[in-house]
């Protein structure tokens, strides 16, 4: 498999037909840019922002779009998510936003190399800030490149999301999280260092989402600190853990601030991640009540059925405090489980017990509804 320019009108066309099928047809996802008629996923940034695909025996497996600012192919709308005004001093041509990232779920390997050409033109186009987005339980891998988060999260079409920038010549904070990018952009900085232009712009954002990146016994003292009690004692998913092991779990997971008004969960959404509230509170609608049915603090966690279960959201979930959550997704949890089955064992049992007791509770919730 390679990386290849889409050139043609056909290449354009085969690559708005494979996010329809992935998008649309498999991910059940309704976006104001889909043609249910012709079966494309079109949107502005397509006219003249650099797309590219990956192909295997002739099929789509993968597709990027990438564009810069200064090309004018930005909209209004990208900019305003992104909010770009931010960041009016970085002269346009220096600026890209990375989306439309698809990729054909069972293909290794896709991600990486779509990820290497989008470096490779950022470097070439002496781009510095490359802006994107991402789900919930993306945002330790993006991290772990050297992403960062820099505003407050937001919710589109595709569900909750997280933008983020990459500073690319930001060399200091690249070697100091290990990036994989560290040495590649080091080669070519030709005497570029935006070492502080980050921590200078957001420094409520100047730490990282990971709690692996923190030092050892850092993230778990800080925890406690933000939650006010001690941890092990205070989330029922910890039961039966030692300090040692819930430290491991914590790890696996990232933290996200959340603000009132977000949708967290969406009813009907596919996600294979679950969420354990560390400050704020939640409430849980389920489809038809206006009202929620129950309200969620510290030490409690949501989505718990859709991870274990593979199955579609049964409720929505919106923040009604602003506060922390951490997201432990399913490729983590795997992770974990490989490398502590032990532990990974004890948290399944515990999300289980959990799950009964929020069935019964929801059942009852249910039962009271239709009385009244």
């Amino acid at each position: 498999m390679k990386v290849e320019l889409a050139i043609t009108d056909a290449q354009r066309e085969a690559i708005a037909g494979f996010r329809y099928g992935i998008i649309v047809a498999q991910l059940k996802r309704q976006l104001p840019s889909a043609d249910d008629a012709t079966r494309r996923v079109v949107d502005e940034e397509d006219a003249t922002g650099v797309q590219a695909f990956v192909a295997r025996d002739g099929e789509l497996v993968g597709a990027i779009r990438l564009n810069r600012l200064s090309d004018g192919t930005v909209s209004q709308d990208l900019g305003r998510l992104y909010a770009l005004d931010q960041f009016s001093d970085v002269p346009p041509e220096h600026i890209a936003v990375v989306s439309r990232l698809v990729a054909r779920p069972g293909v290794s390997g896709v991600g990486d190399l779509l990820s290497d050409f989008a470096l490779r033109w950022a470097i070439e186009n002496g781009i510095r800030l490359a802006f994107s987005y991402c789900s919930p339980h993306l945002v330790a891998p993006y991290e772990q490149l050297g992403f960062r988060r820099y505003k407050d999260n937001f919710q589109d079409p595709l569900g909750y999301r997280v933008p983020m920038v990459l500073v690319l010549f930001d060399l200091a904070h690249l070697a100091r999280i290990h990036s994989p990018l560290a040495a590649k952009l080091a080669a070519v900085a030709a005497g570029r260092n935006d070492s502080d232009f980050f921590a200078s712009r957001f420094p409520d954002y100047d730490l990282p989402a990971n709690p692996g990146m923190y030092p050892k016994g850092e993230f778990w003292a800080m925890l406690g600190d933000r939650m006010n009690v001690n941890p092990l004692e205070a989330i029922p998913l910890f039961s039966s853990l030692s300090s040692d092991e819930a430290g491991s779990v914590m790890k696996a997971g990232t933290i996200l601030p959340i603000r009132t008004g977000d949708k967290l969960l969406a009813a009907g959404d596919t996600g294979r991640e679950f969420y354990l509230i560390l400050k704020g509170m939640l409430g849980v609608t389920l489809p038809g009540l206006s009202k929620p049915v129950s309200l969620l603090g510290p030490g409690e966690i949501v989505g718990e059925m859709a991870f274990l279960a593979d199955a579609p959201r049964s409720a929505d979930v919106e923040v009604f405090k602003d506060g922390e959550v951490m997201v432990l997704s399913e490729d983590s949890f795997l992770k974990l489980a490989s490398q502590q089955p032990g532990v990974a064992s004890k948290v399944t049992l515990n999300l289980a017990r959990i799950l009964g007791e929020r069935l019964a509770v929801t059942s009852k919730a249910l039962a009271e509804a239709q009385r009244r």
